[in-house]
């Protein structure tokens, strides 16, 4: 193909929304960012795409191979605005979500509390039957009682029955009958989304499918009318949190497979760029506007896990291996009940944002104490699209510095320093739990503030050779364009050991 035809890759963060444009004979690339709407993510989208094309003089049609990484499932799960979602378990099994696999979420806290579950027990209901039932025809009255009693306001059912892993059966007649009743509910079938053997983390998976199926569905649909307004008329591919990437209408039927959607498309980059450059083994480090983003690559191959989570819910789907803390550029600095000092997990976001962005926020945050320690420039920021106001951060940061007794060039070094030792209590433990000593490894910075914060954390950690790739702020939209398509398959087996 020619250069005219090109290939684009967009990943949308808390803060700015990335675009990576690449000409389909490699002749080519560019990068562009824009502030994102999380109000309306999609309204971002198409606003970069009219920008970026503008700036190299074509029109948005020449886009034929268009990828997109996002975080709007998992970012519905981590802030619970997900949708009402109703529950059908078998018979005794109603309260799975809460019983989970009785683990307590802190070991050493006496009063503890566990997570809410994410469908309300109200909204779970109960009925004969099992997913291997041979003949379940005596079920038929009781999946009509149970599809009579769902309230109006349920928007999406989960269903997951015992031993529904064997065969799908059961489970598909009930989503055949409520599709009948009630055509405008969304549908997840624990069979279908992943059969293994395990109930817990079955009913986990198939409850967060319905829990964000209808946000996803809705993006995506918004997502489609906005790019084609701008010109843009190519079909929409998702990328997965195993790195690889589906096509828009499967990620509506199964949003789960990509709640690490837009961390899992960095470290393909990052795994390419290592490539590239000789490196076998690498930590990649991803500062965006609310999370540090960690992962590790072995061989010039991102590593995977099968036990990943999201928020308190277990992802036993093959995910690439990101482990994530609440340090990045939009992270607000804030003094607990006790006067020390803490960092995060809140974030100014893009609306407002940091103090520094001008645009109504207050907080002190990471950024903010980047500006006032010089770390960057005021007038370069974002290639210059967002000058930033080091009297608004010199403001926020003093509030700190007055709380602290120092000044404020101190007091943004102790933020930065803090930021550094919570990324540092993240990695070190990645590392030392698969016995990988840092100092063997190459740190890979990307993200809008990664290569800024490199330094410290390397030095911090003992890692001595760091690679900045040549456009880190738009990485994750730059391994979005060249995933490959991947689908991950399971089959639960029961064989006597002999």
């Amino acid at each position: 193909m020619s250069e005219d035809c090109f290939q684009l890759g967009i990943d949308i963060g808390g803060t700015f929304t990335d675009l990576s444009l690449l000409s389909h004979d490699g002749s080519a690339s560019h990068a562009h960012k824009v502030a994102s709407t999380p109000s309306s993510p999609s309204k971002a989208v198409a606003r970069g795409i009219s920008e970026l094309m503008a700036s190299i003089g074509r029109p948005a049609d020449a886009i034929t191979y268009f990828v997109h990484g996002q975080t709007i499932a998992l970012n519905a799960v981590l802030e619970r605005r997900g949708a009402r979602g109703a529950l059908i378990v078998s018979q005794g099994n109603r309260d799975i979500l809460e019983i989970a696999r009785l683990r307590k979420p802190d070991i050493f806290n006496l009063k503890a509390a566990l997570p809410d579950a994410i469908v309300a027990r109200q909204d779970v209901f109960e009925i004969l039957a099992r997913g291997d039932d041979e003949d379940f025809s005596v079920a038929d009255d009781a999946i009509e009682a149970t599809i009579s009693s769902l309230p109006a306001e349920i928007e999406s059912v989960a269903i997951c029955l015992l031993g529904s892993y064997r065969g799908p059966a059961v489970e598909k007649k009930i989503a055949d009958r409520l599709r009948e009743v009630r055509p405008e509910l969304y549908i997840s079938c624990s069979s279908d989304l992943w059969p293994e053997i395990r109930e817990y983390e079955r009913a986990s998976v198939a409850s967060l499918n319905a829990y964000v199926q209808p946000i996803m569905s809705r993006y995506v649909d918004d997502l489609s009318i906005d790019t084609q307004r701008v010109g843009l008329d190519t079909a929409l591919q998702i990328t997965q949190s195993n790195g690889g990437i589906l096509s828009a209408s499967s990620a509506k039927v199964k949003p789960v497979n990509t709640m690490l959607s837009g961390p899992a498309s960095g470290v393909v980059g990052a795994a390419y760029v290592a490539a590239l450059s000789g490196i076998c083994d690498a930590v990649t480090l991803d500062i965006g506007g609310t999370s540090a983003d960690f992962s590790i690559i072995r061989d010039r191959e991102p590593v995977y896990s099968t036990d990943a989570a999201v928020g308190d819910f277990p992802i036993v789907m093959p995910t690439v291996d990101v482990f994530a803390v609440g340090a990045g550029g939009g992270s607000i600095a804030w003094f607990d009940p006790f006067g020390i000092l803490k960092l995060g997990p809140q974030s100014a976001g893009a609306d407002p944002g940091p103090a520094c962005y001008d645009r109504g926020g207050t907080e002190t945050t990471v950024t903010d104490a980047y500006l006032v320690a010089g770390y960057i420039d005021p007038d370069k920021f974002a290639a210059g699209n967002l000058p930033l106001k080091r009297e608004n951060a010199l403001a926020a940061v003093g509030r700190i510095a007055s709380r602290l007794d120092c000044s404020v060039e101190a007091a943004s070094e102790a933020i930065l320093r803090l930021a550094t030792a919570t990324m540092t209590s993240a990695i070190l433990p990645m590392m030392t739990k698969r016995g990988l000593d840092p100092r063997d490894f190459t740190l890979i910075s990307f993200g809008g503030a990664g290569p800024t914060h490199a330094c410290l954390l390397a030095e911090e950690v003992g890692i001595k050779q760091i690679l900045v790739p040549r456009s880190p702020g738009t990485m994750c939209a730059l391994g979005a364009t060249i995933a490959d398509y991947q689908y991950n398959f399971i089959r639960s087996l029961r064989r006597p050991l002999a």
